[in-house]
């Protein structure tokens, strides 16, 4: 039970990780067999909350300059990359928020 516990608790988190939830933690009891191997695993799921989090925001701001800019300021010719930059961005905005953090 000391191991196959840990492994299993692994494979749930593996799984929500799957699912793009990176809001769980990988928790065994203390005794527990792994508990390396879980530390490691929490540190690197909180390293990736925070670039998460970051790209997150980050992309928040990007997004919501460019929808600041009216289509009517950019010149005719460059409108139809505009329009792409914008679309883009909804695709990109849909894949981050697919994360959970």
């Amino acid at each position: 039970h000391k191991i196959a516990g840990p492994l299993y608790r692994f494979k749930k988190v593996i799984k929500t990780l799957e699912e793009g939830d990176f809001t769980s933690d990988f928790s065994i009891r203390k005794f527990d067999q792994l508990r390396v191997l879980a530390d490691a695993f929490n540190e690197m799921a909180k390293k990736n909350r925070k670039r998460l989090a970051i790209l997150k925001s980050d992309f928040s701001a990007l997004k919501a300059r460019l929808e600041e800019i009216p289509e009517t300021d950019i010149p005719e010719i460059k409108r139809a990359a505009f329009r792409e930059l914008k679309k883009q961005t909804q695709s990109l905005h849909e894949l981050i928020n697919y994360f959970k953090s």
